[in-house]
């Protein structure tokens, strides 16, 4: 039943251990039972809950512990047998890492299946799976390495975000990103953000805002020295300006990048 409505002979028989000829006896007494719908031909048939109920009970009767070991090994078998077209089943393996205590695989896969569905040109999907691998994330402990993570999913966020005109919570994403970059003392994700962060605000009429974020993403990133980074950000700067009606603050703004690039 934590499997899903649908599983192969042979994926239970890697999560439970039970050798076929031990196993296909219980499988018939289900199936003649008319709980389980057998298709195709022993033992490479699949089984599927007649009833999406009967599923639902027998899921809830284990124990939570059970339910979050059951989802380790199922993941685990999942990852064997599918090992050669892993990538088929990122959002699988997600569900059921995500429903155990192996967090690191969670946030692993949530990841992976976020950056499958932004390929795909799915942002709701996406941030659905960036924000569910954020989550995983704060369970881990706070290292380093984890803050540059949280970094980076943030930052992968970024074009789900904007296509999608910034959603409820991305104010609060960047943010966190911008606390996060801060503290590693990272000025080129910092600045990255700050300049995400006046796109949203001028997308949302917050032109004040636009401009103080544009000009702290600039100032962080003339400190990285840069070129490649500066451009971008002043052009954010410059763009800001225009869109709140200041042009002739372009002037303060251009030359000085202009003269970077000369030297």
């Amino acid at each position: 039943s934590a499997i899903g409505r649908e599983f192969s002979c042979e994926l239970i028989k890697r999560v439970t251990g039970i050798p076929t000829p031990e196993m296909t006896p219980h499988l018939s007494v289900l199936r003649d039972s008319e709980l389980l719908y057998e298709r195709g031909i022993f033992p490479q048939a699949t089984y599927i809950f007649r009833h999406s109920l009967t599923q639902e009970v027998a899921y809830d009767s284990l124990l939570q512990k059970k339910k979050q070991e059951i989802h380790e090994r199922i993941g685990e078998a999942i990852e064997e047998l599918y090992a050669e077209r892993l990538e088929e089943f990122y959002e699988i393996l997600a569900y059921h890492y995500s429903r155990s205590e192996n967090h690191e695989k969670a946030y692993q896969y949530l990841r992976s299946s976020g950056d499958k569905a932004a390929l795909r040109y799915s942002p709701w999907e996406a941030l659905r799976f960036y924000r569910e691998a954020i989550n995983v994330l704060n369970k881990l402990p706070e290292t380093e390495d984890n803050k540059r993570r949280g970094i980076e999913i943030r930052l992968s966020m970024d074009l789900p975000m904007r296509s999608l005109g910034y959603p409820e919570d991305s104010f609060q994403i960047l943010q966190d990103g911008e606390r996060l970059a801060v503290e590693l003392d990272d000025q080129r994700s910092l600045a990255i953000f700050c300049s995400m962060t006046s796109v949203r605000c001028a997308l949302k009429g917050e032109t004040r805002e636009a401009i103080t974020y544009a000009e702290q993403g600039l100032e962080a990133a003339r400190k990285t020295n840069d070129l490649e980074l500066i451009a971008p950000t002043a052009l954010d700067l410059c763009i800001t300006h225009t869109v709140a009606g200041k042009v002739l603050r372009i002037v303060d703004v251009a030359p000085g990048v202009i003269a970077l690039f000369e030297e």
